[in-house]
């Protein structure tokens, strides 16, 4: 400290936000594999970027883009058979996360999630000054179960204020079955936020359930399978109460014009978008299978677009070595200690697949 000033402004930030490590500085590698923070190896397509391009050259850029994206909200409202006053709409899944959790969660308060899962999740939770409960996985032959009757329970117990479900789960991969979301909304006592962030990777779509539980709220990113990362956008849906509440904390003009536009185009060429998560899917098959046939790897099935796969005590030196010799960086799940020897690999393109596929087949052998 420097003077009295310094310390009567650090006394001034909370302390759940103090206690947290600051950010390093890192600056991306565009050269290297970029196998480990689940981007879609594909694209957007050039023909769609230039009719986006064209709509904001018609626009005037000294405006304000409209205090909130009216029409991009009754766009995805038709798109799910909801009303617009059920959609919010914010710069990527995560501001919308921490939206959910500063309207919710107070000193002590209680969130439930399955674990292992999204580390915002608990970052969330402890910067708010609330409690963090996980329940384990089952983990099977066949993979992991979400572990539904110790969540309702331990939701009631704890008189949570949320349950969180990254659905699929990021990082197992797991497909949750809708008949289990469907059971946990009912039971849980609480609001069932659920992350669906890789949900066009699992064919999977939850909306309907909008209106039979009023307690439920969808989270949806264009990151992954519309290949927007860049881009900063993403939805909730919700209640008409609750997405209302919502709204007041995401304040004026959630989106600038490039991110509205670019989202408007994109959720109007849903045929290319479908195919090319088709052709995802296929190529996730195909490195799943390629993958399984290594000796000593135990490969876990996915419903996104990455794959989880065990190979034990070499996991460390593995992730290195590709790193080292290949430029290539897939995810080591060391930091989650039920997935300790796992590795988590985003599916890339065919030659980045077949790449892996080799390296580790030299490595473990």
């Amino acid at each position: 400290m420097n003077n009295a000033h310094d310390a009567i402004s650090l006394d001034s930030i909370r302390p759940e936000v103090r206690a947290r490590s600051s950010y390093p500085r890192f600056e991306i590698d565009h050269v290297q594999h970029r196998l480990q923070w689940n981007e879609n190896p594909t694209e957007f397509p050039e023909k769609i970027k230039q009719e986006i391009l064209r709509r904001l050259s018609d626009l005037k850029w000294s405006d304000y883009p409209q205090f909130q994206p009216y029409a991009l909200m009754d766009q995805i409202a038709a798109l799910n058979n909801i009303g617009s006053d059920q959609v919010v709409i914010s710069n990527g899944s995560s501001s919308l996360l921490r939206t959910i959790f500063w309207a919710t969660i107070q000193t002590g308060d209680a969130v439930v999630v399955p674990s292992p899962t999204f580390l915002q999740y608990k970052m969330l939770t402890e910067v708010c000054g609330g409690t963090y409960h996980d329940i384990p996985f089952v983990e099977h032959d066949a993979g992991f179960a979400l572990p539904t009757d110790q969540l309702i329970d331990l939701a009631q117990t704890k008189q949570a204020k949320l349950l969180v479900i990254c659905a699929p789960a990021n990082p197992t991969g797991t497909v949750i079955p809708a008949a289990d979301i469907e059971r946990i909304a009912a039971e849980c006592g609480c609001l069932l936020v659920l992350d669906e962030a890789y949900a066009h990777f699992s064919r999977q779509d939850l909306a309907p359930l909008l209106a039979k539980y009023n307690n439920l709220i969808l989270v949806r990113t264009m990151s992954k399978a519309f290949a927007m990362a860049g881009v900063r956008s993403a939805y909730l849906l919700a209640s008409p109460e609750l997405a209302t509440e919502f709204n007041k904390l995401m304040g004026a003009f959630p989106l600038d014009h490039f991110s509205t536009v670019a989202t408007q185009v994109a959720l109007e060429n849903l045929d290319y978008i479908s195919q090319s998560t088709n052709d995802l899917i296929a190529e996730r098959n195909r490195l799943t299978e390629a993958l399984d046939e290594i000796p000593g790897t135990k490969v876990y099935p996915s419903g996104t677009n990455f794959i989880l796969v065990r190979v034990g005590d070499q996991a460390n030196a593995l992730t290195d070595k590709l790193l080292q010799d290949h430029s290539l960086l897939i995810s080591n799940m060391a930091s989650y200690p039920q997935l300790a020897g796992c590795v988590r690999i985003s599916v890339g393109t065919r030659i980045q697949n077949e790449l892996v596929v080799a390296e580790m087949g030299k490595f473990l052998e």
